[in-house]
């Protein structure tokens, strides 16, 4: 489409993901400026992503990419300009949603560098799966060597202030958290269990405000000794000035990796037990949850209140606690002769209602087959023959899944009467703290807490003789 074509709804699309590189910005502009110079300015539509890594960051992680899938969806777009297929994404089954999305929608796309040697878009999967494994390559293998800079001479280091000589940089401590570091490695000496460690690492925590995690971290990063950790062997960084010697940060490494290995399972854990949603009774608003893996505890809170009093703070023993009694209450109460009689009734009723659907399905199917059996097929086309064959094939599978549908009805009410006794002597023994969780889901819709009690607003209530909200006003963690 050139300058003097009519306009359609469809626009080109210049799409770019550059770098902080001001170079990177440039090269891409001047690449794609031969392909802008075709349209009107009113008939392109501009992506400009910045400071973006295809390599770090997933699809659903780009906004902008997202909204060029959108405009692709929506069909806003007739050609695709970019640079090469590595600024789209580096990920081989992203590309491949890509390209299965630009295939489907007909867009074209061209590759704006300049290389002539670069691999065109081309409709053959094949070829344009060896191209996308190719870029994922090329990601991993910038992503290895930009690592590999990075422990060498990163552009900032917690603790150092970095100098440049002429081409070389050189390291030296940051006097402004010098002895608080220093001070930190020392009592890394005498640590013995995960506290010991929150303990020492506190104090350089409140001096740089950094989190915890990466302080802890310090301990195993072979910078700080002036080396580098490559395949288990330490090569020096003669630029770098040490905080601790080598034996010093081997000692650390001994004791060390294990104790934070537990922290690392510490917070696997209770991240997924991350399962409630919980109402603050105060303002309205959904409990935050946090962890503290070193002390393997997990806790919801809200800080609307006035002062500490009146803070909403339960750890997720309370909780899990209160949901746990909450279920076993529930089945305490509840009328079982109610509930299958009721289930029953619904049974029976739907059992009617199929059974009428099957003798509509049979009438039917009785009609087609008559019909069928009085065609002339020496006048019919074997594929209206084959329509018809079809046609009755697909009623006669109708059919026979409601008859299934039925007979399973049937079955089922008559297997409740087996099953009522099997789950009263379940019910108050048989189950563990975390099977009684799952079940509350279908029994509790609200959980609802205040600084000193929390409210359990429970989904059914009919044939249970428990009240609709279960209120604990104490909460202990007393489960054995």
């Amino acid at each position: 489409m050139t300058k003097t074509q009519e306009r359609t709804f469809k626009k080109a699309c210049f799409f770019q993901r550059v770098s902080t590189n001001s170079q990177d910005v440039e090269m891409q502009v001047q690449a794609a400026a031969r392909f802008r110079e075709n349209y009107l300015e009113e008939d392109i539509i501009d992506i400009n992503e910045h400071g973006v890594s295809s390599n770090k960051l997933s699809m659903k992680q780009r906004k902008h990419l997202l909204s060029l899938i959108e405009m692709i969806k929506t069909g806003e777009i007739h050609t695709l300009y970019v640079y090469d297929r590595s600024r789209l994404t580096r990920r081989f089954y992203e590309y491949f949603y890509l390209y299965s999305l630009l295939w489907e929608n007909n867009v074209q796309v061209v590759f704006t560098t300049t290389d002539s040697s670069y691999p065109p878009f081309s409709r053959d999967t094949v070829t344009e799966g060896i191209n996308a494994l190719l870029t994922e390559e090329e990601g991993k293998n910038i992503s290895r060597r930009t690592l590999d800079t990075h422990k060498k001479t990163p552009n900032q280091k917690f603790g150092y202030i970095t100098a440049k000589n002429g081409e070389r940089r050189t390291y030296v401590h940051n006097y402004e958290f010098q002895l608080a570091i220093n001070t930190y490695f020392e009592k890394l000496k005498n640590v013995l269990n995960l506290n010991e460690l929150a303990s020492a690492a506190l104090e350089l925590k409140k001096v740089s405000k950094r989190p915890l995690k990466m302080i802890f971290s310090m301990a195993l990063d072979a910078f700080y000794c002036a080396h580098e950790q490559s395949n288990n062997k330490l090569y020096p960084l003669p630029y770098v000035t040490p905080y601790l010697s080598v034996e010093e940060f081997k000692e650390n490494v001994k004791k060390l990796s294990p104790m934070l290995t537990q922290l690392d399972l510490h917070e696997t854990e209770l991240q997924v037990q991350n399962i409630f949603n919980i109402k603050c009774g105060s303002c309205g608003n959904w409990l935050k949850y946090d962890i503290d893996a070193v002390n393997n505890e997990a806790y919801y809170y809200c800080n609307c209140g006035s002062n500490k009093k009146q803070t909403v703070r339960y750890t997720i023993s309370e909780i899990r606690e209160v949901v746990a009694q909450t279920v076993i209450q529930y089945f305490k109460h509840i009328n079982l002769n109610y509930l299958r009689d009721l289930t029953i009734k619904k049974l029976s009723k739907l059992r009617d209602t199929l059974s009428l659907h099957k003798l509509d399905r049979l009438s039917v199917l009785k009609q087609k087959e008559l019909s069928f059996s009085l065609e002339n097929f020496r006048r019919m086309h074997p594929d209206s023959i084959q329509v018809k064959i079809d046609e009755i094939n697909k009623i006669k599978k109708e059919y026979v899944k409601i008859e299934t549908d039925v007979n399973l009805c049937s079955f089922t009410a008559t297997s409740i009467h087996d099953h009522i006794h099997i789950i009263q002597e379940q019910l108050y023994s048989g189950f563990s703290k975390d099977e009684l969780i799952q079940f509350a889901p279908s029994i509790i819709d609200e959980i609802i807490a205040y600084h000193d009690k929390i409210d359990v607003i429970q989904f059914f209530t009919e044939g249970c003789t428990p009240q609709e909200t279960f209120e604990i006003l104490e909460v202990n963690d007393s489960w054995n």
